[in-house]
């Protein structure tokens, strides 16, 4: 723990490791002004007293951490509430690139980051093309863009057939080393990314 100082005052800052271990990527990086309490990671950006700041890195014993003041943070893509979503492309069951966010301009987009290896897989693509019908004829589009982190193409493709899934369905086939992951610092599976239509 220490202090920083901006030019919109004077902050607490702790740093606490969770998951077991303390890589930068498994630390929650907390600030704290004695009114409110902001919690991030490396990797995502922060305001801190009007300003907003990118935390470039933590010193693996957590003693030291790196922040830029990034002044045009809200143009540049991150997978935080109120950024542009960072864009990547991946390949359909048939072999067609899918660019996102680029290919759904225009449209209220979910971001699903699943797996067919997952046991409830049936159950969570069920509840979500309920969701998918319900907003199907909403004024403004709704898509699903959903992410299979699977190793297994047959199994994939499989599971999207069986389940009928209507929405795009993509993999790199990397499983727990596809990029997409990383990108939106995904930890556990399933996991939604809401992305409106700007």
């Amino acid at each position: 723990s220490g202090e920083i100082e901006t030019s919109g005052g004077r902050y607490a800052v702790t740093t606490a490791p969770f998951g077991g271990g303390y890589p930068s990527d498994n630390v929650e990086i907390s600030f704290s002004n004695g009114d409110t309490t902001l919690q991030h990671r490396v990797g995502e950006f922060v305001l801190l007293g009007g300003d907003y700041y990118h935390i470039d890195s933590l010193r693996p014993d957590g003693r030291e951490l790196l922040l830029t003041p990034t002044p045009d943070a809200l143009d540049r893509p991150s997978a935080q509430v109120g950024f542009r979503p960072i864009p990547f492309e991946a390949a359909t069951t048939e072999g067609r690139i899918v660019r996102f966010p680029e290919d759904f301009r225009g449209r209220y987009v979910l971001l699903d980051f699943w797996s067919a290896e997952l046991g409830n897989s049936n159950t969570l693509n069920a509840e979500l093309k309920e969701v998918y019908k319900k907003y199907a004829d909403a004024p403004v589009a709704f898509e699903v863009y959903q992410v299979a982190i699977d190793t297994s193409k047959p199994l994939w493709i499989s599971a999207v057939q069986e389940q009928q899934l209507p929405w795009v369905s993509v993999s790199d086939l990397r499983g727990r080393g596809s990029s997409a992951l990383g990108l939106y610092n995904v930890q556990k599976l399933p996991a939604n990314f809401l992305i409106d239509k700007e």
